[in-house]
């Protein structure tokens, strides 16, 4: 069974022809902690930065490129109303994809790139608390699921959900080795200036900032549990520091160690 990947974000063009058989469901929330399950075809929602997201987890094209866990599922959440102030959607859709609130929906990675720019703290609130713990500890069946979470765009001023011990937090490097994002908060780098991905109608494109990092990391923390299902969340979590080069994504080497 292919590995599934909880994209939280406003939404995905599923009908993009590199997208559509990658996702495999997906639910709406909203700021009142409600959940609706998404029927496909008719209520997903074309988010340009959830399908670019998407693309860079799980792109199936032999003429513009693959996601990088291209066999991997795709489970779409569309967190409706949210902000800072207003956590419920995520925390529901957190909640959601770790298989606490509905198994129909659960998955085995958790990613998500949504956060306010410059220097603006997204202080996770006491509900945000608890469903990562729980996300971290007690999903996929009390293994834990990993999350990934790109870090904001400037060093965060108190403290930034991604900095949560629950959490990988993810920055951006370019071509040249420059790094983008909280320095004092990101665990892990990967390249997400000018990387090409799928974007709406039917295309592809160039997009930048850690908010496409973070999905080159879920998508190799999916490839970490394709090889070894049964390790932790808090385990895929370190192998990824620990295989990366000068802190930076290494998958050859995280994947080359399972032989």
């Amino acid at each position: 069974m292919p590995v599934r990947v909880a994209l939280i974000d406003e939404g995905c063009d599923v009908w993009h022809p590199d997208l559509t058989d990658a996702v495999v469901g997906g639910a709406e929330t909203d700021p009142n902690g409600g959940m609706r399950r998404w029927t496909k075809g008719t209520d997903y929602i074309g988010d340009p930065h959830g399908t670019a997201c998407a693309g860079l987890v799980a792109a199936r094209s032999s003429v513009h490129g693959l996601g990088l866990a291209f066999e991997a599922s795709l489970v779409v959440f569309e967190v409706l109303g949210w902000s800072t102030a207003t956590q419920g959607p995520v925390v529901a859709a957190i909640e959601a994809a770790a298989g606490l609130s509905d198994a129909s929906l659960a998955c085995d990675v958790i990613c998500c790139s949504l956060g306010p720019r410059g220097k603006e703290p997204f202080s996770p609130s006491k509900a945000m608390r608890a469903a990562l713990a729980a996300a971290a500890s007690r999903g996929r069946s009390g293994f834990g699921c990993p999350i990934v979470w790109s870090v904001p765009t400037e060093n965060a001023i108190g403290q930034d959900v991604s900095a949560s011990e629950h959490v990988l937090a993810v920055g951006s490097v370019d071509a040249y080795g420059r790094r983008f994002g909280a320095a004092n908060v990101a665990s892990l780098y990967a390249p997400g200036q000018d990387v090409v991905t799928t974007v709406s109608p039917n295309n592809w494109g160039v997009v930048s900032g850690t908010s496409y990092a973070a999905p080159l990391v879920a998508g190799a923390a999916a490839l970490v549990l394709a090889c070894r299902p049964t390790m932790t969340a808090l385990d895929v979590r370190k192998h990824l520091v620990a295989t990366s080069k000068n802190g930076v994504l290494n998958i050859g080497a995280a994947i080359q160690v399972f032989g």
